[in-house]
């Protein structure tokens, strides 16, 4: 009694007080059914009902030292009232938590309040609480990704059930937004309202999905391994030449060791250009493309059609760079009337955001098709661009300059904000004043995600 008067406990309080009602028809020999709720002695109800209370209203942060008087009888009302709702009530609130905003985490310790702690290792471990330890267990086990091998309230999980594009992630050596885009487009999509880095998907799905790249190269290896720039490994993936076993529309290709035998094979008929009697040096299909204007996927067409019979190879490896086509040959079939759809290079210059220098580093680089043209007014030579070519440029990259007009701030925080999303440079100018990325690299970076496209 001194220390109810002394305290704060005889304080007026805005709490209905039902768990205490509840014990005083119990103590009175008429205690109302509670359903699930009844297997809990009184005292441990409502040991429960302040845990689970206190998360509920205050959130998982909040620990029972933190709260005064009112806070305890308020989360006490509460969790009285899930309790007595029954199990699915008790369920729906774990689901609650488990779902409510905060930072992604791996394992459920910091999701539940204090509660999942203390029945682990304090008092919740009695035997007298062991229907809530169950309940709670078998939630988790529903609703995490967890390895195998991991304590679960005292039960250790065999097999796993579960990943999320975090632990996936981490499980397979790539980013969690490739695991989701490999997931989404495998027409896969997990059933809890999280965040998608933190959205589940049965592990037997991510294996069969995710899984498969394990024995598959990226893009940029297999550029190198294929002899083609990134543009024209896009551009014979459009037509047709180019298959890749791994990846769709939200993630990246992925290439296996059939796929690119199957397009290297194609080149072994060709003979290497150094035994031919009437060898002559011969252009490159890139060469031929900016020359005569035409996309690089319709030469090779015309190479695979016989159209181009005296096509050789540069050496004895198959890579499509090595490919040679014979002078005479090419400008029978491709120096007619050069195809419309042609940009001056100062306009691309313009609209994809770079120096006119830089734009031409790039397309040395395999980035875009220029070729040389002459004015039909003045007779002046010019240089132009397909324009197939500059928009299938600006569907995958973006320049540092392009970035800004989009977002409507300078160039120097642009710099700043890629700096900061620690994001890589493709490629630099040679002057270092100029740079460009993958359009992919910066779609989810809040303050670099401006509108796509060409300017």
């Amino acid at each position: 009694m001194p220390e109810i008067l002394d305290g704060d406990l005889d304080q007026a309080s805005q709490s209905g007080a039902s768990y205490e009602h509840h014990v005083l028809r119990a103590m009175a020999g008429d205690q109302p059914p509670l359903g699930w709720a009844d297997a809990f002695p009184l005292d441990a109800l409502g040991a429960l009902c302040e845990l689970m209370g206190v998360a509920k209203v205050f959130g998982p942060s909040r620990q029972l030292f933190d709260c005064s008087p009112e806070d305890i009888a308020l989360a006490m009302e509460e969790g009285f009232r899930v309790f007595s709702e029954g199990r699915d009530a008790v369920i729906a609130l774990l689901m609650d938590l488990r779902t409510r905003p905060g930072e992604p985490q791996l394992r459920p310790q910091g999701r539940y309040g204090p509660v999942h702690e203390w029945l682990k290792r304090g008092a919740g471990s009695a035997p007298e609480f062991e229907p809530m330890k169950t309940l709670l267990r078998e939630h988790i086990l529903e609703s995490w990704p967890l390895e195998a091998g991991t304590d679960v309230l005292g039960h250790r999980l065999e097999k796993r059930r579960f990943h999320s594009a975090l632990s996936a992630a981490h499980d397979y050596g790539i980013r969690p937004q490739h695991v989701i885009n490999l997931m989404r487009d495998a027409g896969i999509s997990g059933a809890l309202n999280l965040p998608e880095v933190e959205q589940i998907y049965a592990a037997a799905d991510v294996q069969s999905v995710v899984g498969a790249i394990s024995g598959a190269i990226s893009m940029s290896k297999a550029q190198q391994f294929l002899g083609v720039t990134r543009t024209q490994m896009h551009t014979l993936i459009s037509a047709g030449y180019l298959t890749h076993s791994v990846g769709g529309d939200h993630a990246r290709p992925r290439f296996s060791e059939e796929d690119m035998t199957q397009f290297l094979e194609r080149h072994a008929g060709f003979p290497v250009a150094k035994e031919m009697p009437w060898h002559q040096k011969g252009y490159d299909i890139a060469s031929t493309a900016r020359k005569y204007g035409v996309s690089v996927a319709v030469i090779y067409a015309a190479v695979l059609s016989g159209d181009l019979s005296k096509t050789t190879r540069a050496s004895n490896y198959l890579q499509f760079s090595e490919i040679r086509l014979n002078r005479e040959e090419a400008d029978r079939v491709f120096g007619r009337e050069y195809p419309k759809g042609l940009q001056t290079i100062s306009k691309v210059s313009k609209e994809i955001g770079v120096g006119v220098a830089f734009l031409r580093e790039l397309a040395d680089k395999g980035y875009l098709e220029l070729r040389d043209d002459q004015d039909e007014r003045t007779h002046q030579s010019k240089t132009v661009v397909r324009s197939d070519s500059a928009r299938a440029f600006c569907e995958t990259y973006v320049s540092r300059r392009l970035l800004a007009r989009r977002n409507g701030v300078q160039v120097r925080e642009i710099q700043k904000r890629i700096d900061a999303a620690g994001i890589s440079i493709l490629e630099h100018s040679s002057d270092g004043t100029e740079w460009i990325v993958e359009q992919e690299s910066i779609s989810h970076v809040e303050g670099l995600n401006g509108r796509q496209g060409m300017a």
